[in-house]
């Protein structure tokens, strides 16, 4: 048996190499692997499924992503994925929401670890958003563009829509303020809260409204630049991904001290 075992892994590598690459050998699924996505050193199953679908989209995408390698991965039986979701895109789409609520909290937070003062917060921004988006890698396709996954999309729009929404008027608030403060000169005290931003707030200045998009616009470009390449791929560009980052994230800063 566990010849037949290797031998279906090894066919499986030749003719689908995209999905072997969905689940690393050296993984290892212990303690230290679930901690890295949250508090609970031996989560449940079903948070398990999040965890390892998060983990293997981040390398091949949600398109690729093969629902019977994480079950096997976690030696659990596919029927737990109709189970706990009701099918493999409502997996997805729950991990989704999971990612993108990561990625605006980690960003956040190594804002707020960082210097006090407003040019570097704005600049460990911008870097956080490109860093996350390679750590986050294929999920960057439901993230950035919904259309690449429509049956995933529009889950997420039907069931966490309004939250979606408020994560990223959240974002975007921030934005505005990390900007008001780099004219000001000063830190706030006071920061936006999640779900306490006001749409009317936001626009109540088109102008600044204008520039903060434009400001996530263009981080945005080397955030999906980040996060487009494999993990060879990264490995390889580090150096130039390196050089390229400075320089986008400096045009980026010297744009915001014109006057």
């Amino acid at each position: 048996m566990a010849d037949l075992v290797k031998k279906s892994s090894r066919n499986t590598a030749k003719l689908h190499p995209a999905i072997a690459a969905q689940a690393p050998r050296e993984r290892v699924l212990d303690s230290a692997f679930w901690l890295q996505f949250g508090e609970d050193p031996e989560p449940s199953t079903r948070q398990k499924m999040i965890y390892v679908t998060a983990d293997d989209v981040s390398r091949v995408g949600p398109s690729t992503f093969n629902a019977g390698e994480m079950t096997q991965a976690l030696g659990v039986a596919y029927s737990l994925v109709n189970f706990h979701f009701g099918s493999r895109d409502e997996l997805l789409a729950e991990t989704m929401y999971y990612v993108y609520t990561g990625y605006v909290q980690d960003v956040w937070a190594k804002v707020t670890s960082a210097t006090r003062t407003p040019e570097i917060r704005m600049r460990t921004w911008i870097e956080a958003l490109a860093d996350k988006a390679a750590e986050i890698g294929g999920w960057g396709a439901v993230i950035n563009f919904p259309t690449a996954s429509l049956e995933v999309s529009g889950l997420v729009a039907d069931k966490y829509g309004q939250e979606i929404v408020d994560l990223a008027e959240l974002n975007l608030a921030r934005v505005m303020m990390l900007i008001s403060d780099m004219n000001k000169g000063q830190v706030s005290d006071k920061e936006p809260a999640l779900g306490k931003v006001s749409s009317v707030s936001l626009l109540r200045n088109p102008a600044k409204t204008a520039q903060a998009v434009s400001v996530m616009m263009s981080a945005n470009g080397l955030a999906i630049l980040r996060g487009g390449r494999s993990a060879t791929e990264a490995a390889r560009q580090k150096s130039i991904d390196k050089i390229l980052t400075k320089t986008h994230v400096t045009r980026i800063m010297d744009s915001l001290k014109q006057k």
